[in-house]
């Protein structure tokens, strides 16, 4: 969600092919492709990275959260996986493990890759400085 175009996206739009995938880490940070979550009601959700010892980048990432549905219905879901970082610049996730209502939200013949998800954080990036560090 960004609805107020706060955010740098390259594929805003797009409902298919790799820039669809791009998200930015907001609106309970789950690291799923899922709409699942979606509210204008009750939110709440943890999350946690653990970097893997002796593998630069590397981590695990668990997400856990409770929302409350349009139809006034709570409910839980979540996601376990394995995630590459640099930062909070770019980030590339890819799940494991996800609760019934998110694997329930995906088409029955959506591909593994489809559910990668990958963060390109832009916001704070000056590209002069970017030009004059490699000229």
């Amino acid at each position: 969600m960004d609805v107020n175009y706060e955010n740098y996206l390259f594929g805003r739009n797009e409902t298919s092919g790799l820039w669809s995938n791009q998200r930015i880490e907001n609106q309970g940070g789950f690291k799923t492709l899922s709409w699942i979550g979606t509210t204008n009601q009750m939110l709440f959700t943890t999350n946690v990275f653990i970097d893997l010892p002796y593998i630069p980048l590397a981590g695990i990432f668990a997400d856990y959260g409770i929302y409350e549905d349009n139809a006034g219905t709570m409910n839980s879901v979540y996601d376990f996986g394995v995630g590459l970082r640099v930062a909070d610049k770019i980030a590339v996730y890819f799940p494991i493990v996800e609760s019934d209502l998110i694997l329930n939200s995906f088409a029955a013949d959506v591909k593994y890759w489809n559910k990668i998800r990958f963060v390109l954080n832009m916001n704070g990036l000056n590209p002069g400085e970017i030009i004059q560090s490699v000229f």
